[in-house]
């Protein structure tokens, strides 16, 4: 990056008369940079400039500014943070809740992980932070995520699991995985054989919303709403055998006019209802795998914006910070975890050691 002449002109420069002069000049630049870089990434934000009139009646607007203090390679300095009304505004080069402004690199990476092209990101470093970096350099840069990547694709796992969603079981064995205590999948051809043949003491539940999805698909849009609702008395039923006679209910009213949705569900009816077998708390986690395709639809939310991947490993280090980008999210715990974890302890005594 090309110092500016200014900078370097003797006039300036007789204003510093000891090494704590350059320093303290120094760190009130690099505050002064991140706090340049922040209102850039604002306008962005916000879709105009500072004191434009295009923010009229936008919808939302700045709101001033906080202090922060963070620390950065100069030490430890307090920068004004813009925000917006809406309080929408997540900034890159500081992000929220953490006390260290970002690198260059970091920068880029960051960038990258919310599904940023190499050439989106070239432009962005230019129009938002005045930063000329060529698309090499920052192929450079993101490919060194690439071995974190395969680390952590390769981590070692611990030997206990609760609840697994269907993944490669073979892979998970071979990394250390030794025992799951229940497997929640989608109902597709040779899912529980090929769980129990690897883990053959874990109990097998078929997601309910799955089943229900393909009890739908063909059943007249007017009738949709009336069908849905019987099928609630089934998987809502306190017990097993009430979920049966709800079944033999659902079948007397919908049995003639659509009998696939009946024989599906007596064909997969032990393991439909293998939650039933577990305390409420426990039922509401393993009925569904909607947990998963929840992750699955926010790392899409990341990397729909490449409309291709060159190979592989680009899709694999794209993949791998989403889920680092989603992971910072994952602060909540599941609710009654205590409870949850204390009945999974008496129901499987012999298979959990705490």
């Amino acid at each position: 990056m090309d110092i500016p002449k200014e900078f370097l002109s003797k006039e300036f420069l007789s204003q510093f008369k000891t090494d704590e002069d350059v320093t303290a000049f120094m760190k009130e630049l690099h505050t002064r940079v991140y706090e340049q870089m922040l209102e850039g990434e604002m306008d962005n934000h916000l879709g105009y400039e500072k004191h434009s009139n295009q923010g009229d009646h936008s919808g939302n607007s700045r709101n001033g500014s906080y202090k922060k203090q963070i620390q950065t390679e100069m030490g430890e300095s307090v920068i004004q943070v813009p925000r917006d009304r809406e309080g929408e505004f997540e900034p890159v080069v500081v992000p929220k809740h953490q006390s260290r402004g970002l690198s260059i690199e970091r920068l880029v990476i960051s960038l990258y992980a919310k599904g940023m092209s190499v050439s989106d990101i070239e432009s962005e470093m230019q129009e938002i932070y005045g930063i000329n970096l060529s698309t090499s350099a920052i192929s450079i840069i993101t490919n060194k995520v690439s071995q974190a990547s395969s680390e952590w694709q390769n981590r070692p796992l611990e030997s206990l699991y609760m609840i697994v969603w269907m993944g490669v079981l073979t892979d998970l064995k071979a990394r250390g995985v030794e025992d799951i205590l229940i497997t929640v999948t989608d109902n597709l051809n040779g899912f529980t054989e090929t769980i129990k043949s690897v883990f053959p003491a874990s109990t097998t539940q078929i997601c309910v919303v799955h089943q229900i999805r393909n009890s739908c698909r063909y059943v007249v849009w007017k009738e949709k709403k009336e069908f849905t609702s019987d099928l609630k008395n089934i998987y809502n039923a306190p017990t097993k055998e009430a979920a049966k006679m709800e079944l033999d209910n659902f079948e007397q009213k919908w049995g003639a006019k659509y009998p696939y949705a009946i024989r599906s569900w007596r064909n997969n009816w032990e393991e439909l209802t293998v939650f039933f077998d577990f305390p409420v708390e426990i039922r509401k986690i393993i009925y569904t795998t909607n947990l998963i395709e929840n992750l699955n639809g926010k790392i899409r939310k990341y990397t729909k914006n490449k409309l291709s991947f060159p190979n592989d490993d680009a899709l694999k280090k794209s993949v791998y910070l989403a889920i680092t980008e989603i992971e910072k999210k994952w602060y909540q715990p599941i609710w009654n975890w205590a409870l949850i974890f204390n009945q999974f302890i008496t129901i499987f005594e012999n298979r959990i050691q705490v």
